[in-house]
């Protein structure tokens, strides 16, 4: 579908991808919700330990919503809590590609054939990467380093409040990406060339393939957000098998993540789970595009052209979905105020008598945990300064407080404190 970039085409085109993508987004989280309430507590830890462990650790982790961000802390809190290291790698590898989410939209944006065999090759590329991982790592795995068991802060809760909770916690992390998935995949069909990449070079699927495992591999790319991305490039042209790759390789890692898994597993299980992803997802491209014969769907434009008008439960969704959003934009521009504000007092006391605590933390996850934390503690007179370490485990505060406080507020905000970390100033 061509027409030219203006304001009016750009506007529709950008409501076009969002109403597609929008109704079942929302859906999905909600199942991941009630997929939270009905299962029994701990029941993920305790399914990854033993005979089997790397199986159960795949068919757990498969339609659990957790991009990269989320999935580190998680898998390693596993490790932690005595998962082997094979059922820790198939996690890792297997969660972030999938989730209810992200196959729900999907399935919308690329069809439901893709869909399937997407969560069937994140199942396969898990028990693999997990097996091997298993073999050659007998006998020398070793608990993942933590001083105290995560604190499960939403105990007290009740069923609807632990869902709700877990709603937010789906979405808020995500919104962002997701925005700018939305917008991508609307301006890559304006500035890409009509004619593939493939076509144009005569290299068949290789070149492709390698420049977007390329930008995969150390981009933060969500599995849900990307999914319009994935779904524009197949509708200029790529071979399907590109968004194959983009869809595995993307989310499942980036910079911080594989550090974090070197850091965690050691060189061996890090190995496995790079190698893994690197040629699982070329092998399960080549797959879909020269074995299978697939080809894309109708693009999201093309498709929703001929849709004169959309059923008046996706126009409700999708404006729910949007009110959501802009709740979080509103939270964030709030955050971002408070810590300005905050930096600044800070910066302007520097010298007097505050005291600096070092202190560690368990229970963030993501981005999101962090913004909580941070802007609930600065909005306390008591803090001029608050900031998470980037692996999100350690906070430093510097105010006119003392631990004990500190420690209950942090409590409040629904997150553990752990033992005071001494300054080495």
């Amino acid at each position: 579908m061509e027409h030219s970039l203006t304001f009016s085409n750009l506007a529709h085109d950008l409501y076009l991808v969002w109403m597609s993508l929008a109704p079942l987004l929302l859906v999905g989280a909600f199942l991941s919700s009630i997929l939270h309430i009905m299962l029994p507590p701990n029941f993920v830890r305790s399914a990854l330990s033993g005979k089997g462990g790397v199986l159960r650790a795949v068919l757990v982790g498969v339609p659990l919503p957790l991009c990269s961000c989320g999935v580190i802390p998680t898998g390693l809190g596993l490790k932690r809590d005595g998962a082997s290291d094979g059922a820790t790698v198939g996690f890792l590898i297997s969660t972030p590609q999938t989730g209810i989410d992200s196959i729900l939209v999907s399935a919308s944006l690329l069809g439901l054939p893709f869909a399937i065999f997407k969560v069937v090759a994140a199942g396969i590329t898990g028990l693999v990467g997990g097996s091997i991982t298993e073999y050659i790592t007998r006998g020398e795995s070793q608990p993942y380093v933590s001083d105290e068991n995560k604190h499960h802060h939403h105990a007290s809760q009740s069923q609807w409040m632990k869902a709700f909770t877990h709603f937010d916690e789906v979405l808020e992390p995500i919104w962002g990406w997701v925005i700018i998935g939305v917008v991508a995949s609307v301006v890559i069909q304006y500035v890409m060339p009509a004619e593939s990449l493939v076509n144009q070079t005569g290299l068949s699927m290789t070149l492709p393939y390698l420049i977007t495992l390329g930008i995969s591999l150390p981009l933060y790319v969500c599995a849900t957000a990307s999914v319009p991305i994935a779904a524009a490039l197949v509708a200029q042209g790529f071979p399907i098998g590109v968004a194959l790759i983009f869809l595995m390789a993307g989310p499942a890692t980036n910079v911080a993540t594989l550090g974090a898994v070197y850091k965690g597993l050691g060189v061996k299980a890090f190995s496995v789970y790079l190698g893994t992803l690197v040629i699982g997802s070329i092998g399960f491209a080549l797959t879909l595009d020269l074995f299978l014969g697939w080809h894309a769907p109708p693009t999201i434009l093309e498709s929703a052209a001929h849709q004169h008008a959309f059923a008046w439960w996706e126009s409700l969704l999708a404006l729910l979905t949007f009110l959501i959003f802009l709740r979080y934009f509103m939270q964030w521009l709030n955050f971002l105020f408070v810590k300005a504000k905050a930096n600044a007092h800070s910066k302007a006391q520097m010298l007097t008598t505050h005291q600096e605590i070092n202190l560690g933390v368990s229970g963030l996850t993501c981005q999101g945990c962090v913004r909580r934390l941070e802007g609930t503690l600065l909005q306390k007179d008591e803090i001029a300064f608050c900031e998470v370490s980037s692996n999100l485990d350690q906070l430093t505060v510097r105010g006119d407080i003392h631990l004990s406080q500190l420690r209950e507020m942090i409590i409040e905000t629904g997150f553990e404190p752990l033992d005071e970390i001494k300054s080495l100033r």
